[in-house]
């Protein structure tokens, strides 16, 4: 049941645009597939209702992205919790390695809950 939000995301994906000719139609461009984002960490439930009210600063992120992650108006865990791979891709600070950091350290911390 955790991919369901994922699939609901296809809706095909966006044509080529068509190429220039004096004589007949150009070639078509290239399409492209619509953007999937996906959250960072899936957890069930159950896992999600035990963890704690934490703030970032538990956490073990680096003073860069603690910063990036504060000035995006991120304070606590969960709130990281309902985070996708692509919702920060276009913020200030932000570096391409981070959403892996952020999944690695979320599942850290979130495997002391779960059963």
């Amino acid at each position: 049941m955790l991919d369901v939000s994922v699939f609901r995301q296809i809706d095909g994906g966006t044509g080529g645009v068509g190429g220039d000719s004096t004589r007949y139609g150009g070639h078509g461009g290239e399409g492209g597939a619509p953007e999937l984002a996906n959250l960072l960490l899936s957890i069930s439930e159950e896992t999600r209702r035990k963890i704690p009210r934490t703030p970032l600063e538990n956490l073990g992120f680096d003073a860069a992205l603690l910063k990036m992650l504060k000035d995006n108006g991120f304070r606590t865990v969960g709130g990281l919790l309902e985070l996708h791979d692509t919702d920060l891709v276009s913020a200030p600070g932000f570096k391409r390695g981070y959403p892996r950091v952020l999944e690695a350290e979320l599942d850290r911390f979130c495997s002391r809950y779960a059963q």
